[in-house]
């Protein structure tokens, strides 16, 4: 009976293993998406360094259109009045067309793989202060 229990428990623990290193592979994944196509606009410190949009640090669960300093279209002025939340799953949704989704936006880039939209949600959710 130990023995079994054992093995569970290290089968538990591979489990966890695997699930822990596919998201260290999808916030890689994320992180050079960023890199790559969303730093020409997109800054991802806590600090508005780039003009053209807005900083996205910890933005995961922040309302829509709140950096301060940035000067948002008035689709995403409107979201934020309406109290819309930047949410995996509203994220998910914005990132397949960010124009539908907010009219007026001046967002150009899409991610049309479901794949790329997971890796970066999963790499702007890594951008949060850590915990002391």
């Amino acid at each position: 009976m130990k023995i079994v229990a054992l093995c569970m428990t290290l089968v538990g623990t591979l489990v966890v293993h695997n699930a822990c290193a596919d998201t260290a592979k999808e916030i890689a994944t994320g992180r050079n998406l960023f890199n790559h196509g969303c730093t020409a606009c997109h800054d991802d410190t806590g600090y508005m360094v780039k003009g053209d949009g807005p900083a996205l640090f910890g933005v995961v669960g922040k309302p829509v259109g709140a950096v301060v300093g940035f000067n948002y279209s008035p689709a995403l002025r409107a979201a934020n009045h309406n109290g819309d939340m930047w949410t995996p799953d509203h994220l998910q949704e914005f990132l397949i067309d960010p124009a539908r989704m907010y009219p007026g936006t001046t967002m150009p880039w899409s991610f049309s793989e479901a794949k790329d939209r997971k890796a970066m949600i999963s790499y702007l959710k890594s951008l949060k202060p850590l915990k002391p």
